[in-house]
């Protein structure tokens, strides 16, 4: 008889555990410790770009990120700090060289930017030869030989999705047309 009443009230208690769990996720969803939101929420991690001269990857540096997610209570989340040369390549990865006016410069990412923007510094001036809006599929060329920095800024906004962040990528270019 006592493992009987023994059994029911532990039966009782897992049931009661059960469903305040289940209340509580419901209630605030978000409750689960932040080394969980990687896999919650995986549709909403940091973008991952690659910077590509004729579909082979070069060398680039992330100097500036900033990632947030918004979570499904409606507040915004900023991950811990990973590292900062995401999607930098290996060292096999060499600076971009380009040597013809048909070579062709470009961005892929995971996550369309809802802005983009591209500034080309010349390296030994410091003097900024272009700036404007990016078409990630086709960076402009430079227009003169030089060792040259294009600063990528990319920004997504959160106002179409669930993140928001802003990314601003060095990318070295030589060139020798």
């Amino acid at each position: 008889m006592k493992k009987k009443s023994l059994g029911i009230i532990l039966l009782f208690l897992i049931i009661a555990a059960f469903t305040s769990v289940l209340y509580i996720y419901q209630a605030e969803p978000d409750f689960l410790l932040d080394r969980f939101y990687d896999r919650i929420y995986a549709d909403r991690l940091e973008a991952t770009p690659e910077v590509m001269l004729n579909e082979t990857p070069v060398y680039f540096e992330l100097a500036a990120k900033e990632w947030s997610i918004q979570k499904d209570s409606g507040k915004w989340y900023t991950p811990p700090k990973g590292s900062d040369n995401v999607g930098a390549g290996d060292d096999e990865t060499k600076p971009a060289a380009i040597t013809s006016h048909e070579d062709k410069l470009t961005v892929a990412i995971d996550k369309e930017p809802d802005l983009a923007n591209l500034k080309i510094i010349e390296t030994d001036s410091g003097q900024a030869v272009l700036e404007q809006p990016a078409d990630l599929t086709n960076l402009p060329l430079p227009g003169r030989n030089g060792n040259f920095t294009y600063e990528l800024t990319m920004e997504w906004t959160g106002e179409a999705n669930l993140y928001k962040g802003k990314y601003i990528l060095g990318i070295p270019v030589t060139a020798d047309l």
